[in-house]
């Protein structure tokens, strides 16, 4: 119980055991000395600044870190309200210690966030292995392709064979014009070979 300065009036044996306090050491003291430092500067202190004045309003399980006598923090819950009696204003503060809460908070949040690295890792391995197999299935495909590519190459070499043939008759004779034409021929040919090397290169890729 804390007077409208927020000093301690009156605290009971759990609290005492909590914080690691006696009545006679605790009586009279602030009750700010009882929150870590450095959360008390935040929403607390706003709180505890208002005990007597009409801007108080009360606060019911605000997550806080409390102070023991012997230094050590702990997790809490700090709730406060105001009590009337005739014509002085009390404070009834009541704090639950959470440490059980927040250890087993800590745990669920590790086994989580291992969880979560054990699903990346098997999405991982999935897409890897689907990779893989998309990757076989092509060869798989090519494999499969092969007789009709070979049919495909077999007649523009033939007609290679057969058009160098005429050429070299057409040197002998020296019919340029019509030896030009032939060159022309094997060109397009040759054009016709690279591109369907070149698409079966790139449907090879990963």
């Amino acid at each position: 119980t804390l007077d409208s300065q927020g000093l301690v009036l009156f605290i009971n044996p759990m609290a005492m055991q909590q914080f690691g306090v006696s009545m006679p050491r605790i009586l009279g003291t602030y009750i700010g000395e009882l929150i870590e430092p450095e959360v008390f500067q935040g929403v607390m202190k706003r709180v505890l600044g208002r005990l007597g004045t009409r801007g108080f309003a009360q606060v019911t399980a605000m997550e806080t870190v409390g102070k023991r006598s012997d230094g050590n923090s702990f997790p809490m819950l700090f709730s406060i309200k105001q009590m009337k009696r005739e014509s002085t204003e009390h404070y009834l503060v009541t704090v639950i210690d959470i440490t059980q809460r927040k250890r087993l908070e800590r745990a669920l949040r590790k086994a989580n966030d291992e969880l979560e690295h054990q699903v990346q890792q098997r999405t991982q391995a999935l897409r890897e292995a689907q990779d893989e197999l998309v990757q076989a299935e092509k060869m798989a495909a090519l494999g499969r392709m092969s007789s009709a590519v070979v049919h495909e190459l077999n007649q523009p070499l033939t007609a290679l064979r057969t058009y160098i043939a005429i050429c070299r008759k057409l040197i002998e004779r020296q019919e340029t014009e019509q030896l030009d034409s032939n060159l022309q021929l094997i060109n397009d040919l040759i054009s016709r070979m690279t591109v369907l090397t070149r698409q079966l290169k790139t449907f090879a890729y990963q």
